[in-house]
């Protein structure tokens, strides 16, 4: 697939990449095909430990934008505290669809409910 631009970014080639050493290289973007990874790789690398990740939410600045934009504003989550004890009718309830935002388990011994 051809293009008009380059993408400059990180791309793990080595075995050190691993270990936090980054390639910053110019690299034309390419159609994905299921031939392109293969499933033992991708294994190898999770019994090793090494964890493959992103975000959908925005780069790193923009969430801590948003997060100074929540303290700012005092937004407060909406959740619905349930007893621990009652955890078995909280896993029921939530099959139900009667959960309204989030359920947060509270063990009554530590926090007030």
């Amino acid at each position: 697939m051809s293009t008009s631009y380059e993408f400059q970014g990180w791309l793990g080639l080595d075995p050190g990449s691993a270990k936090g050493n980054m390639n910053f290289q110019d690299y034309e973007p390419k159609t994905w095909e299921e031939t392109d990874i293969d499933i033992k790789q991708v294994f190898s690398l999770t019994a090793k430990g090494c964890k493959i990740g992103g975000s959908a939410i925005g780069a790193p600045h923009e969430i801590e934008e948003m997060l100074e934009l929540t303290v700012k504003k005092e937004v407060k989550p909406w959740v619905q505290k349930r007893s621990l004890k009652d955890v078995n009718q909280a896993v029921v309830d939530m099959g139900e669809g009667k959960a309204r935002y989030r359920y947060v388990l509270v063990n009554q011994s530590h926090a007030k409910m």
